[in-house]
């Protein structure tokens, strides 16, 4: 998440965007593509599906030839 009053964050291109103008509040950028208008709203949610777990390596103990 970025803020447009950073310096080291330039974020704003000469001019502004087309069809939108200068970004002038906090923003997030998002890498791929987003369905639906230009300035829509997007909500952000956790996942709906858990992470699967993680596997552990079994402590053997003991072989036996």
């Amino acid at each position: 998440m970025g803020n447009t009053e950073d310096e080291k964050l330039k974020i704003n291109p000469d001019g502004g965007y087309k069809h939108f103008g200068l970004v002038k509040g906090d923003f997030i950028i998002l890498k791929g593509s987003v369905p639906g208008t230009y300035r829509r709203l997007i909500k952000l949610r956790s996942q709906i599906r858990n992470a699967p777990p993680k596997v552990t390596k079994p402590n053997i103990l003991e072989v036996v030839i």
